[in-house]
């Protein structure tokens, strides 16, 4: 087929789409407050269109005199867009629909964001990556969910990538504890949530230890998580939350086990394994978390302990632990605002027609209490200092400074620092 007959059929289609649309306008509701929405008379037909595009600067400078980690990698430092995202979602025959292609994924999830061991470097060809892909519908007071989505786990996996405080989640997400060679913030499965009160929340999950592209490792999952505010006021909210889960590889082999790998510097410089599962044996972690907003301040903390079966090792089970602690100070006085179909807390409204600004600070540690062998990595230590400046609600831009430290059981340092920034768009 030509460019010209391209042109031509395209054109011939958005005069076929333009018509019908105008043949329905009678019928329905056309709306562009807050975005693109349609919706029939009778209400039980909607589409509404969003997106996102993240923007990122890298720089990334190892430690040339480590012997492992960053200074066995190659310069990382680039630019790249992290996120560009569309969203369709609405409501059909009685059921709510989302579907979140990202084009700036790749196979296997977000293969061109990891770190290049090769030389020279190679990685796949760009393509479309589904995020979130799913349906779901009201029941017995709650709600259904069926196909791709965030499992029942984490208070930073609920936080939306638009309303993080960091540019990148904290190690007790699926960016760090809950990995299996690739980020696993969304799974293919079936959940239930309800929120039996308006201060409590409840979900659970099954699911299956893959995603669309990706070459995690097969096999099944579940999860539970419960959240309670204690204490709601104006400006004023206190979050507490606990959540469980279980995960079964099928084993053996690389993408057969699943296992916490920590990007220890941003997501485009070095990782730390922190325990793994060998042999297609189950993973187990237990987490407790903590977050709320005293007028312009917010604080956010999380630990969990995490259990990883062994084959052929001095232990049956290795185990790790993790936390961190975010705090953030809204300058001009704006407070976060709660978000309680998720269970977390969502980006700021500027007060002031010259925009708002945020500070923060967050400090990550993971420790490896059972390293198996003198090369294990023990430790990790993250600080990061970050300032977000919003432009409006859907408009900020984003700079993070890194410093992290990777220690083996054998005493050997990995020492490395990034600056990172972001411009960030949402509608």
């Amino acid at each position: 087929m030509s460019p010209a007959s391209v042109v031509v059929g395209g054109a011939r289609g958005l005069a076929v789409l333009l018509c019908l649309m105008g043949s329905l306008a009678a019928a329905t509701e056309v709306s562009t407050e807050g975005g693109l929405s349609v919706r029939s008379d009778d209400g039980r037909f909607e589409f509404k269109l969003g997106g996102r595009i993240h923007f990122d600067l890298d720089l990334v400078h190892d430690d040339p005199e480590a012997p492992f980690g960053s200074s066995l990698t190659p310069e990382n430092s680039t630019l790249l867009f992290r996120r560009a995202r569309l969203s369709f979602s609405g409501k059909a025959f009685g059921w709510e629909y989302l579907f979140v292609p990202d084009f700036a994924q790749s196979f296997s999830g977000n293969l061109r964001l990891q770190t290049c061991t090769e030389t020279p470097c190679t990685f796949p060809t760009p393509g479309v990556v589904f995020q979130e892909l799913s349906i779901s519908r009201s029941l017995l007071g709650g709600r259904l969910i069926l196909g791709q989505f965030t499992p029942a786990r984490s208070i930073e996996d609920h936080t939306g990538s638009n309303d993080l405080t960091m540019m990148e989640r904290a190690i007790t997400s699926a960016l760090g504890v809950y990995r299996a060679g690739v980020l696993r913030l969304f799974v293919m499965g079936g959940g239930y949530e309800a929120n039996p009160t308006p201060e409590t929340r409840v979900e659970v999950s099954v699911f299956g230890l893959r995603r669309d592209d990706s070459l995690a490792s097969e096999g099944f999952g579940g999860a539970a998580r419960v959240t309670w505010r204690p204490f709601v006021a104006e400006r004023r909210i206190l979050h507490v939350g606990a959540s469980v889960s279980a995960e079964n590889p099928d084993g053996p082999g690389p993408t057969g086990n699943v296992g916490a790998s920590l990007s220890y510097v941003g997501i485009r410089g070095p990782q730390a394994s922190m325990g793994g599962t060998t042999g297609g044996r189950s993973a187990r972690h237990a987490t407790a978390e903590l977050a709320g907003t005293w007028g312009a301040f917010y604080f956010q903390g999380e630990g969990v302990l995490a259990s990883f079966g062994q084959v052929g090792q001095r232990v049956d089970r290795t185990t790790t632990w993790l936390h961190h602690a975010t705090w953030s100070w809204n300058v001009f006085g704006e407070s976060k605002p709660y978000d309680s179909r998720r269970g977390s807390f969502k980006n700021l409204t500027p007060r002031h027609s010259f925009g708002a600004l945020e500070l923060a600070l967050r400090h990550e540690f993971a420790r490896n209490l059972t390293p198996l062998s003198p090369a294990s990595v023990e430790s990790v230590l993250i600080q990061t200092v970050g300032a977000n400046y919003y432009f409006t609600p859907n408009v900020r831009m984003m700079a993070n400074v890194i410093f992290a430290r990777a220690r083996r059981l054998d005493g050997a340092l990995d020492q490395p620092r990034s600056a990172t920034f972001r411009m960030q768009m949402s509608w």
